[in-house]
């Protein structure tokens, strides 16, 4: 990697732009960076890193103040640097966040932090990224460094070598896990940690899974076992539990057994002896049974001749039957014949009382056919009266509606004439309806017109105060912009003529100094005067650089404010903003006047076509309305026409045959509809006097006939009469069948008892009742004892052979697994073992060292042995730094401790007691070997610009010597090296030069080469 051209804009001290050639400071390969304190040496150094990196070593980085303050308000804050890396050429443009001036009106705005990366193509610049994120990921890949690594191996900070020389180990070992990359031994690290949680926890599910398995075995059987105590349960642990535990389930099965065959023999026994009980019980129960069974069938011998008796009358009485239900109904039926009759004798009297006399002498079928002659009379009359009735009310329907049709055409009539006279007075006073459209229109002009003159007017008037109080402010910011630059520049002044002694102030015993590196002190600077510190000089020009912006603000504004103004004068003319205000109200009133008159002919123009509209519907409507008036005088004569002709009709006729019939037509539709049912009763009333006649003439015969037959069977039987012969039907046949079946059955069961094998043992047993009621219960108590300890024998049998059962089941899944289970127990002991030993927790890691850190120790020891040749040289072979991996006290791991071997004692002592000079010797050897360690590590990537910032001070013209030839060394290779110093013998041993001038406006950069 090579540096060619750096460019910085508005950046640090630099107010303007400046461009660093660095291919010219090349060609000798060692260059000098100097200049007076705060003229911007470090911030070179910065420029570079900002430039690769958009970030500044150390704390400067924190506070992210890059911009100039010495910077015009215009001047953009960047920086462009040209570089090679791998062959390749590249141009970085990077700025920081910061403010500027608006591009358009006053105040200010954040310009938004920016990176644009190009590469040379041969021909012309190429574009790789315009986002931060684009731009560092190119960079990063073509270094081949990350930030931390750049500051440490290509811009060896002031001060910061020093420190890290110091340091305790437990402090460098952040520093080194920056520089190196270490990662991938934090992830074997982390991914070992990962597995060996996992192990662990696997572990702990196995060992969970055997205890489990032991209480499971100790709730069986081994209640009185000791309990295995170890947190992971090995296979003897849980054998010492399943082996026991089964012995005794075993013993208790054997024993179970016993006192299950022991019960049921028992039982057995005491079952036969009670069944032979409850039988001698049983005989003797059947035997009572009998007894009582014989007594109660010599008892019912009278009820079984009884019984005998009724049933051969009820067979008798059965046969008879037939006979006696046909003549009860022929008896009814001719009964009820007979009423029928008279019922319908008695209706056709009643329906024949409104006729002429002797009416009632005609047969029935005459009677008949004269009342459908009335029924048909009656409804023609009906209809003829109903249909004249309609006739009549249709009739004055239509003279009502001729009438009402009569008014509403006279107010329609009337209604026309008022619409004519509406419009035709409308549009009289529409016909100056143009002329006020026109002054309406002229009168809007006139006050567009007038509202211009006014607005001219008021912001003329206002914009004369505005520039008045502008020209005032801006006198007044010119004034303090003046008296603080004046202010500035002398706090500027009297602060470089005492930067010495304030540098001085800050220094500490044992610390080194910011200027020359030295530690020791022997003559500070005091103050000439009053002290000003660089707070006050950052105060005063912020006040002057505020002014400033303040007085270009007032500028701006005044500027501004002058052109609006003599535009504001030629638009506003000579009139005033009270002549302006009265003309506008004029033209206001006016305007409203003539709108309130236009609107006014527009709602009468509107009204106009309503009314037009109106009139032609009015007038169609008198035409229909007339039509109408002429249909409906039309319908009222040819109604009246149909009534004279109904008059003389069909209702003529049927009168004269009511009358024939002596009845009196009837004059309305309903009475003539009583006279029809009439009719209709006194026809159906001879029709059914005519059936109920002939019904009874068969009723009679039909019981004549039946009579005789009954009484032909009764004198052939043995009942005395019809009583008689009622009783014995009146006998329940199934009730006596059922207590003959009963007498039967009861004689078959005394049989059967007597034959059966019981008889004879029950007669020869002599025990009486109650000792045979005793013994059965006591052989029933005994056999229930044996049987209820049967049931727990078997049950205490179950138990145990499921027990048995149980710890087989355990013992067999216990050995099932218990090989692959130990196969991985012995892999994930392994895998913590592992993890202990690379995170240096397991005792076996002695040293107390991670795998990460130890990775870190081989590459410090590489960095002390580089660096060591480094220092051997420098010192003229009197010091060389060597690797300590001993844990000393207050220590917590060991390897990265630092030790200088001092070559006239051969000691070795801590960095820290060595002087100044010393010690910048050994904090630039290790940042030197430090260098060629991360570049080997980095994949041997070539670097070849080199700078440092040390102080160069602190060491002796002879060590001076020795420091340049070692730099000198540097350069070997085309490699170029930049020195930052003020010290006089650096600068007449170094001719190539970059060097920097500090004014009260800011630094500037001069590159001075001699060829």
């Amino acid at each position: 990697m090579r540096l060619h051209s750096l460019t910085i804009s508005a950046f640090g001290p630099f107010p303007d732009t400046v461009t660093v050639d660095l291919d010219s400071l090349a060609h000798d390969g060692l260059f000098l960076i100097h200049g007076p304190t705060g003229s911007g040496k470090t911030t070179i150094l910065d420029a570079l890193a900002f430039g690769l990196y958009g970030r500044v070593p150390g704390a400067r980085n924190d506070a992210a103040q890059f911009r100039s303050q010495f910077a015009a308000p215009t001047t953009p804050t960047e920086v462009t640097l040209e570089f090679s890396a791998q062959g390749r050429r590249y141009r970085v443009r990077r700025n920081p966040a910061y403010d500027r001036p608006k591009r358009r009106g006053t105040g200010t705005v954040t310009e938004k932090a920016g990176a644009q990366l190009l590469r040379w193509d041969g021909t012309e610049w190429a574009g790789l990224g315009r986002t931060a994120t684009e731009v560092q990921a190119h960079i990063t890949r073509a270094l081949q460094l990350t930030a931390d690594q750049f500051t440490k191996i290509v811009l060896l900070p002031q001060g910061e070598f020093a420190a890290f020389l110091r340091a305790a180990p437990q402090e460098r070992e952040p520093i080194l896990r920056r520089l190196f990359a270490t990662e991938h031994f934090t992830a074997v690290e982390d991914r070992l940690a990962e597995a060996a949680r996992g192990a662990r926890s696997r572990m702990t599910a196995v060992s969970a899974q055997r205890t489990a398995l032991i209480d499971r075995a100790l709730a069986v059987h081994g209640a009185d076992l000791p309990r295995p105590t170890a947190e992971h349960p090995d296979v003897g642990d849980v054998e010492s539990v399943l082996g026991p535990s089964r012995a005794i389930g075993i013993e208790r099965l054997e024993s179970a057994q016993v006192v299950r065959d022991e019960a049921e023999s028992a039982a057995a026994r005491s079952g036969e002896s009670a069944r032979a009980a409850r039988e001698r019980l049983r005989d003797r129960t059947r035997l009572r049974e009998l007894r009582d069974l014989e007594r109660i069938h010599e008892d019912g011998a009278e009820d079984r001749r009884r019984i005998r008796t009724q049933q051969e009358r009820i067979r008798e009485a059965t046969v008879l039957r037939p006979a006696l239900h046909e003549l009860r109904d022929a008896e009814e039926k001719h009964r009820l014949s007979a009423e029928s009759d008279a019922a319908a004798r008695r209706t056709l009297a009643s329906a024949l009382t409104d006729l002429a006399p002797g009416a009632s002498a005609r047969t029935a079928d005459a009677l008949a056919d004269l009342g459908r002659t009335i029924t048909g009379a009656a409804q023609r009359l009906a209809r003829s009266l109903a249909h004249r009735e309609a006739l009549v009310a249709e009739a004055a329907d239509a003279d009502r509606a001729v009438e009402d049709q009569v008014e509403r055409n006279r107010t329609a009539d009337a209604e026309l004439a008022r619409t004519r006279e509406r419009r035709a007075a409308i549009e009289d006073e529409l016909s100056g309806e143009s002329a006020v459209a026109a002054q309406t229109e002229r009168a809007r002009e006139a006050l567009r017109r007038s509202a211009e003159q006014l607005a001219a007017a008021e912001r003329f008037a206002a914009l004369g105060t505005a520039l008045s109080a502008a020209r005032s402010e801006a006198a007044e910011r010119r004034t303090d912009q003046e008296r603080a630059r004046t202010e500035y520049e002398d706090i500027r002044r009297r602060r470089i003529e005492g930067i010495a002694a304030e540098l001085s102030a800050e220094l500490s015993p044992g610390d080194a100094c910011p200027v020359c590196g030295s530690s020791e002190h022997p003559a500070p600077a005091s103050p000439a005067g009053p002290a000003v510190g660089r707070a006050a000089e950052e105060q005063a020009h912020a006040t002057w650089e505020e002014r400033q912006s303040a007085a270009l603000r007032a500028l701006e504004r005044t500027a501004r404010l002058e052109e609006q103004h003599a535009q504001a004068r030629t638009e506003a003319g000579s009139k005033s903003v009270e002549t302006s205000g009265a003309a506008h109200a004029e033209a206001q009133r006016e305007l409203s006047d003539l709108e309130d008159r236009l609107r006014r002919l527009q709602e009468l123009r509107a009204e106009s076509g309503r009314l037009e509209t109106a009139l032609a519907t009015l007038a169609e409507a008198a035409q229909e309305r007339e039509t109408r008036l002429a249909a409906l005088r039309s319908a009222a004569v040819s109604i009246r026409g149909r009534l004279d002709q109904l008059e003389a009709s069909e209702a003529a006729r049927a009168a004269r045959d009511l009358e024939r019939a002596g009845l009196t037509a009837p004059a309305s539709p309903q009475a003539a509809e009583e006279v029809a049912d009439h009719g209709e009763r006194i026809t159906a009333a001879a029709a059914e006097a005519s059936r109920a006649a002939g019904v009874l003439t068969d009723a009679s015969d039909a019981l004549r006939r039946r009579r005789e037959v009954f009484e032909s069977g009764l004198q052939d039987s043995s009942f005395d009469g019809v009583d008689d012969l009622r009783s014995a039907l009146g006998l329940d046949a199934q009730r006596l069948a059922a207590e003959d079946r009963a007498h039967e059955e009861r004689w078959t069961r005394i049989a059967l008892m007597r034959e059966s094998d019981w008889y004879p043992v029950a007669l020869a047993d002599t025990a009486d009742d109650d000792e045979l009621a005793a013994l059965t219960a006591a052989e029933d108590a005994l056999e229930e004892l044996w049987r209820a300890r049967v049931t727990d024998a078997v049950e205490r049998l179950a138990v145990a052979r499921r027990h048995v059962a149980d710890l087989d089941a355990l013992r067999s899944e216990f050995r099932s697994r218990t090989a692959e289970d130990e196969a991985e127990l012995d892999g994930l002991r392994t895998d913590i073992a592992l993890s202990g030993l690379v995170q240096a927790t397991s005792p076996e890691n002695v040293r107390r060292i991670s795998l990460s850190s130890y990775a870190l120790v081989a590459l410090f020891a590489d960095v002390a042995a580089n660096a060591s040749e480094r220092l051997r040289v420098m010192s003229r072979g009197r010091y060389s730094l060597v690797h300590d991996d001993v844990i000393h006290r207050r220590e917590k791991r060991a390897g990265l401790g630092l030790q200088v071997v001092d070559g006239f004692t051969q000691e070795r002592r801590d960095p820290r007691t060595l002087s100044g000079g010393e010690s910048f010797m050994a904090a630039l050897a290790l940042a030197l070997g430090l260098a060629d360690t991360v570049r080997a590590t980095a994949g041997g990537i070539e670097l070849d610009s080199l700078f440092i910032d040390e102080g160069f001070g602190t060491l002796d013209p002879d060590a001076l010597s020795e420091v340049l030839g070692i730099l000198d060394e540097l350069r070997e290779g085309g490699r170029t090296v930049g020195v930052i110093s003020h010290v006089q013998g650096m600068l007449q041993a170094i001719p190539n030069q970059i060097v920097l001038e500090s004014s009260p406006t800011g630094s500037r950069i001069r590159v001075d080469v001699r060829t």
